[in-house]
């Protein structure tokens, strides 16, 4: 999302494949589960809504998180990734 945010990438389905082939949390789960580790039940979450320290409650047991807020103040929500790249001044032409 980064490189395409900065012009230096177009995405489209061979980025999201490659994605999906290496951001494996069920990997984690498991490994976590054969360590004794809280591991969250959800594949991705919303980023930068957090200006503190909070819980992730949908996890196997809750996990202590830090901040997240962006300095810009955007939010990404993992259900429409885009959106943060839509947001105003936002990109290489925004800079």
């Amino acid at each position: 999302m980064q490189m395409e945010r900065w012009g230096q990438l177009d995405m489209d389905a061979a980025v999201d494949e490659a994605v999906a082939r290496t951001y494996r949390p069920d990997l984690y789960r498991e490994a976590a589960a054969d360590l004794g580790l809280p591991a969250p039940q959800a594949d991705w979450k919303e980023e930068g809504v957090h200006a503190g320290g909070w819980q992730l409650e949908t996890a196997t047991a809750p996990i202590p998180m830090g901040a997240d807020r962006f300095f810009d103040g955007a939010h990404f929500d993992p259900k429409d990734p885009a959106a943060c790249l839509r947001g105003p001044g936002v990109g290489a032409d925004g800079v």
